[in-house]
Order: C-alpha cells, then structure tokens, then sequence
C-alpha cells in the first residue's frame, strides 16, 4: 500500500507501510526487486529518495513503484582501476532515464558494454559486489550491505 502523506518537515512524510522511506529501505527493497521512487505534485521523479524533488525541491512526495526499465542517456568506459569501486577496469558507467522519470547512475553488466549506444533500452538491477576486484560480480557483500546498480540491456 502506497501512503500520500503531507509534509510537516522535510523527509517526515515518506512512509511506506507505515515507515519512512530511507535510503537503507531503497536499497532493501531493490534486493527483493521492487523499484522505489518518490513523485512530487507536479510529477517529477526522484530516485533514489531524498527529502525534497531533485527537479521542483517540494518536500510533498509519495512513494511509488517503478517499472526499472529505461534509455541509456549518456556513458563512458572506465579504464583506470579505482580502490573504492571493486571492478575491475574497464567497465561501463551509464546514466539511464527511467521510463517513468528520474534518472539513475550505474554500471553496464560486462557482457552488455558492446551493444551500448545513446538510447538504448535497459532493466535496472542491483547486485552485491565483493570488496575485492575480480572480473565477476558476485553476490557476497557490499558497501554497507547496499547493493549497487547496474543495468543489463534489454531487447
């Protein structure tokens, strides 16, 4: 059941199921597959939640379910290997406009970084990423039990 509540003070509204919606629950809820965002009155998407609309800052907001599908808006290859991303180089960061609005920054799953292109089609996932690099994505452990986003191309 998804609550309309209004906002006394920023961030108090958000609940889901009787609970604010936080980031920890964006994330818990990504691991069991449901895609939360938050949708302001005049309809604009924000993802992952904060406590005011990234585009109109309004702190009225109500949860809603997205699809977690969307077009690649914008990427790049990564060739230098990072200590506090635990993938190996190169890889494929990728901005991704969801179908429903919003955007969202992540990673193209290894066997997908070919087929990338402007406007391509993807589903959003999320997976837990070992702390040590290694060229699989492996479902162990993460950044503070979050998991990370990655998308896999769709057809």
């Amino acid at each position: 059941m998804i609550k309309k509540l209004k906002c006394e003070k920023a961030g108090a509204c958000l609940e889901i199921l009787g609970q604010e919606l936080t980031v920890n629950d964006f994330y818990r809820e990504a691991k069991e597959g449901k895609i939360l965002g938050l949708k302001c009155d005049l309809g604009h998407i924000t993802i992952p939640p904060r406590y005011s609309c990234r585009v109109c800052q309004s702190p009225k907001l109500e949860i809603v379910r997205l699809s977690g599908k969307g077009k690649i808006i914008n990427y790049t290859e990564v060739y230098a290997k990072s200590r506090d991303f635990p993938l190996d180089a190169p890889y494929t960061l990728a901005l991704v406009r969801l179908a429903e609005g919003g955007n969202l920054f992540g990673t193209v799953l290894d066997e997908d970084s070919a087929k990338i292109s402007f406007g391509t089609n993807v589903d959003v996932t999320f997976k837990e990423v070992e702390s040590v690099a290694s060229n699989s994505i492996r479902q162990i452990s993460s950044e503070k039990g979050r998991p990370r986003i990655f998308f896999k191309i769709s057809v």
